[in-house]
């Protein structure tokens, strides 16, 4: 009664726990650790918080892109235990998911690099073991597992030693060594305990156990394991990521309760912890089509006398289920007794019968072949005895034998080095005869060098030249140009022809200041003394300020439209290149887009890249003109304005940005250009190298 007593008092402890638990919310929320880690530049603060987000979307694919940042930073900053412990989390997230392709390359690296972090090294062997034992490959299993045992007593790792037991106990469960399964999972939480490591490892331990010991029969085991299940998991709260899987965690455990009651024959508590579960359910969808849940259902039903539910259930979970073992359909059989369905009754016992006969040959044939293993490993062993007591016998033969090779042998030594000396003496004459060439060699490079620096000097000069004579066009050119606009804007005291010969001197100025300006960009890219001033840019304010000037340049029928994934975007950037480069492209599409839209998009790259589209419908680029595009100087239609710079130009600044510019060749209904730039951009640094991590583990998923 004391022990009733204590089981009753804790169980209502542990679910006050749960109620207020639930009405706390993390130490943390997600919105503030987002600002947090746009606020911080120390790699070890933005690690910890790309922890924190991870462990928030816990199981999750979210999880997986915030541990792969959490990686590269850990990275760049050279802290590799933490960038190998980052890896593992993403092999335990495929594991559990159920991705076991998307797990090797990421185990690959933590091998390669396991000295530094062994703890990340077993959990990584820990998910390769995992499949294994899904597959029944019980034999591959044990023999990694009892390699990774020694490792990790090598090592004196104890998160190795844990997982072991966690490895060992799911291969005895699953062979059906209930009580070495047993031992092991109490080991491995009393080993976890004292150490205090990983909760979500504890975890998975403290689920495991109690079911193991209800398929056992012990109820009054299962119930005392429960408790201490529902107390460690409300004290770790925090520990094990975000709230849905917390509440699919106190799921399982109220679901082994219920079951133990039902083992026990209590139906009122039985009722109580299946409303329970039921309430949890409808509110997470956790057992919908959870075949263990459902069997559980099942037998409650049966034990209330709801006869036709749980026989619903139980053919639901026939017909449904890979894995129908003979359990279930026993348990059918007698349900059809209940229900005085005798002949039913007596074919799924029939049924089960078979099922179990099937069982047993395959265990009888499986136990035949490893006993054939054991007797082909024994013949080998004998063989090799023999063959070692056969060398044995020998030794003296051969170490006769053997003084007269070595007799042999030297005397071929002193014929071999007299030949050698001849020999040797030829490849130094052939030697000297290649210094000699060589020598003749490096005189012509020394001229070649001299050729190439005197023809970087005339480029150098040529492009001093044009930048110069533009600066100088440039002047007089805007007092031009100033004229023209002053002129324009008489043009209500003007008759026609004076009008349009204003109009052409405009444009024909404007043609000019910008064939100027072009030219004087192109020289300093090219020469690259053109220096770019990378500080903070609103890039979403930029592209509106480049579609006012655009509005006025398309023509009547085209709609130009712009769209954004946020109102708001600060990168690092050129704010004059950049507006430059939009308006290039944007001008292009204005040029040539007679009706229909020109479109501005900017997007975000899940490899942190930010991309500008431009999209129009105008009459297209053909194939064979989407390769020369770029060219210097190149015209499409000869017929229209301009100096075919500005693509060529728009594609130097991108570089200059440590981007990219590129036509999009599967776009049909016009023509579509796409920048890249980086979103984390340093001065000096190119797309390839900022990215050059993720696009790899882009691969890899």
């Amino acid at each position: 009664m004391r022990q009733r007593f204590m089981r009753k008092l804790i169980e209502t402890l542990a679910l006050a726990c749960l109620f207020l638990s639930s009405l706390c919310a993390y130490a943390y929320d997600e919105p503030s650790l987002y600002a947090s880690l746009k606020s911080t530049t120390s790699p070890a603060k933005r690690i910890e918080i790309f922890e924190q987000l991870a462990q928030l979307h816990f199981n999750e694919k979210q999880e997986v892109k915030l541990l792969i940042s959490a990686a590269n930073t850990a990275k760049n900053a050279k802290i590799t235990d933490k960038q190998m412990y980052c890896y593992a989390k993403i092999c335990r997230n495929y594991l559990d998911r159920n991705l076991i392709d998307s797990i090797s390359p990421w185990r690959n690296i933590i091998v390669a690099h396991k000295a530094s972090n062994y703890d990340a090294y077993f959990i990584a062997e820990a998910c390769r073991c995992m499949p294994l034992i899904d597959s029944k490959n019980f034999r591959g299993a044990l023999d990694l597992a009892m390699a990774l045992k020694q490792e990790a007593e090598n090592h004196h790792n104890s998160v190795g030693k844990i997982i072991v037991c966690g490895l060992f106990a799911m291969i005895y469960d699953n062979t059906n060594l209930h009580d070495k399964a047993v031992d092991e999972y109490g080991q491995g939480i009393s080993m976890a305990n004292n150490y205090d490591v990983m909760p979500p490892l504890v975890v998975r331990f403290y689920l495991y156990l109690p079911d193991v010991l209800i398929r056992m029969g012990k109820a009054d085991e299962a119930l005392a394991i429960a408790d201490e299940s529902m107390n460690y998991i409300t004290s770790h709260k925090e520990s094990l990521g975000n709230e849905l899987y917390y509440n699919h965690c106190i799921w399982y455990i109220v679901k082994d309760y219920m079951r133990s009651y039902i083992i026990l024959g209590d139906k009122d508590k039985a009722t109580i912890y299946n409303d329970k579960v039921i309430e949890i359910n409808n509110k997470y969808h956790f057992g919908d089509d959870n075949i263990p849940y459902l069997f559980t259902s099942a037998q409650y039903n049966c034990m209330m006398g709801n006869y036709d539910r749980s026989l619903a259930q139980i053919d639901y979970i026939i017909n449904h289920s890979d894995f129908v073992k003979c359990g279930h359909l026993l348990f059918k059989a007698q349900l059809l007794n209940k229900m005085h369905r005798y002949k039913e009754s007596y074919l799924t016992y029939t049924t089960a019968y078979d099922s179990l006969l099937d069982v047993m040959v395959s265990n009888f044939n499986r136990e035949i072949s490893q006993l054939n293993t054991n007797y082909v490993k024994y013949d080998a062993e004998r063989i090799a005895s023999q063959k070692i007591i056969d060398k044995a016998r020998l030794y003296n033969t051969y170490l006769f034998g053997s003084i007269i090779v070595l007799l042999i042998l030297f005397l071929v030594s002193l014929i071999l080095y007299f030949f050698n000396r001849k020999i040797r003496m030829k490849l130094e004459r052939s030697n000297l005869a290649l210094s000699e060439e060589k020598n003749k060699i490096n005189t012509v490079n020394d001229k070649l060098s001299m050729a190439l620096e005197d023809v970087e000097k005339s480029n150098k000069k040529k492009s001093e030249f044009l930048e110069n004579m533009s600066h100088e066009i440039r002047t007089p050119l805007n007092t031009i140009v100033g004229f023209s606009d002053l002129i324009s804007s008489e043009s209500d005291n003007m008759d026609d022809t004076e009008r349009e010969y204003s109009d052409i001197i405009k444009t024909n100025s404007d043609l000019m200041l910008k064939l100027v300006n072009d030219i004087l960009d192109m020289s300093q890219l090219d020469s690259s003394i053109m220096n770019v001033d990378i500080k903070p840019v609103d890039i979403v304010l930029c592209a509106r300020n480049t579609l006012k000037t655009i509005n006025t340049l398309a023509k009547e029928n085209v709609r130009v439209t712009f769209s954004t994934y946020k109102d708001s975007i600060i990168i690092n950037s050129d704010k004059f290149r950049l507006q430059q480069l939009l308006t290039n492209l944007l001008g292009n599409a204005a040029k040539f887009t007679v009706a229909g839209e020109i479109n501005l998009t900017i997007k975000h790259d899940v490899n942190g890249i930010i991309l500008f589209i431009v999209t129009d419908t105008g009459c297209g680029i053909s194939k064979e003109e989407k390769s020369k595009i770029f060219n210097r100087y190149e015209k499409l239609n000869e017929a229209a304005t301009g100096t075919g710079l500005g693509l060529y130009i728009s594609r130097l600044i991108a570089e200059k940005l440590g981007g990219r510019l590129y036509i999009d060749d599967n776009y049909t209904g016009g023509a579509r250009f796409i920048f890249e730039h980086p979103e984390h951009f340093e001065l000096g640094q190119t797309l390839n190298e900022s990215n050059n991590e993720n696009n790899e583990e882009q691969k890899d998923e």
